[in-house]
Parts: C-alpha cells; sequence; structure tokens
C-alpha cells in the first residue's frame, strides 16, 4: 500500500522564479546522493549554468564521518549557505512552495516521503531509478528519472529544466494530479475501509 499525506493541505509553487531554487530534503548523507548533488552542481558551473540557488534540507545524521565528508563536499562546491537544517510540518511546506525544482539522487530508497511532498508542492521532481520511485515518478510525465551515482547525467537532467520554465511547469503540474490521485490521504482511507470490510 502506498504512503500517503494530506495532499490538499500544501500549497503550491508557482515556479516564477526567475532564479530558479532547487531543493534537497532528506537525510545528508551518501545514500541519499548528496554527494552525486554536490558533484552534478559544480558541473552545472564548470559548464557556465548559473542563476539558480540551492537549499539543503535535512541534516548530517550517519556518524561523524559521513558527516565530515559530506561537509567537505558542500563547502568544496561553495555551497555552505544552501544548509537549511532540518524542517518539517508548516515550516517545511513553505520552502517547498518557495521551491521551483525538487531533487533526490538516492543509491537507495523505499517510497519516500519527501517526494510525496514535493509532487504535492506541485514541484517538477527529478530522482534517481531506485526502491519505488520509478512507480512514483515517470520520466518526462512527473519528473525526470536518472541513475543513482551518475553526477553528469543528474547535471543534464538540472540543466534540463533550468533551461525550460514552460517543461518544470508541465510536470509540476503533472506531479500534483499524481498525488491527489495516488498519494491523497482520503484514497488511502478508503482503501483501508475497503479492505476492513
Amino acid at each position: 500500500m502506498d504512503n500517503a499525506i494530506d495532499v490538499e493541505a500544501v500549497p503550491v509553487a508557482s515556479l516564477q522564479g526567475s532564479a530558479p531554487r532547487i531543493v534537497f530534503v532528506g537525510i545528508l548523507c551518501r545514500r541519499k546522493g548528496i554527494l552525486d548533488l554536490m558533484a552534478a552542481l559544480s558541473a552545472l558551473r564548470r559548464r557556465g549554468v548559473g542563476g539558480w540557488s540551492l537549499e539543503l534540507i535535512g541534516e548530517a545524521t550517519d556518524g561523524p564521518q559521513e558527516a565530515a565528508q559530506v561537509t567537505e563536499a558542500v563547502r568544496a562546491a561553495e555551497l555552505e549557505s544552501a544548509m537549511a537544517g532540518s524542517l518539517h510540518g508548516c515550516a517545511l511546506r513553505k520552502r517547498l512552495a518557495a521551491a521551483d525544482i525538487f531533487v533526490l539522487p538516492s543509491r537507495a530508497e523505499g517510497q519516500p516521503m519527501a517526494i510525496i511532498e514535493a509532487m504535492a508542492a506541485g514541484l517538477p521532481v527529478i530522482a534517481t531509478r531506485v526502491g519505488a520511485v520509478p512507480d512514483m515518478i515517470r520520466h518526462d510525465v512527473e519528473g525526470l528519472l536518472c541513475a543513482p551515482g551518475a553526477p553528469e547525467e543528474l547535471a543534464d537532467a538540472i540543466e534540463r529544466l533550468l533551461a525550460d520554465p514552460e517543461l518544470r511547469r508541465r510536470l509540476g503540474a503533472a506531479g500534483r494530479r499524481r498525488a491527489l490521485e495516488r498519494y491523497s490521504v482520503g484514497r488511502l482511507s478508503a482503501e483501508l475501509a475497503a479492505l476492513y470490510r
């Protein structure tokens, strides 16, 4: 059975930012792809792709050695100011509503709640083909999928969305519709009630 949230309570992003804001939500660790994201964003800068900002929502909680590695990777990418710490509830939803692109380049996943929340906010999603993610996000429908552990491919996907506001709006709107149809608390409640009956 799918995870679910109160989709209708999530404010929808306007996707009107002149400088697109990229947001990541999750534990800042290797398995969530944070090092791959830093490498991808560094690749974009080498390509001369600018005009974007980043927000990293979460903390490095997978042990001191990995936390140090993550901190160093973020510093090397000159993105220390992007680290926003952990946010939940209304505070997180406000940040999602202010974003333009959601990225979760995990190397291992189940069915991430962060992706459901991003879809509910009407954000185009860039994610990796791991776990249940390809069932949640259909490539070129609700978002863009790439291979895990492939920073250059991730950079290509981010660059594509940065360059195409209309594509961002189309994927984001499709994600919101899919969240309402498949990941709403009302739908889950109806399914559970049917099972009990």
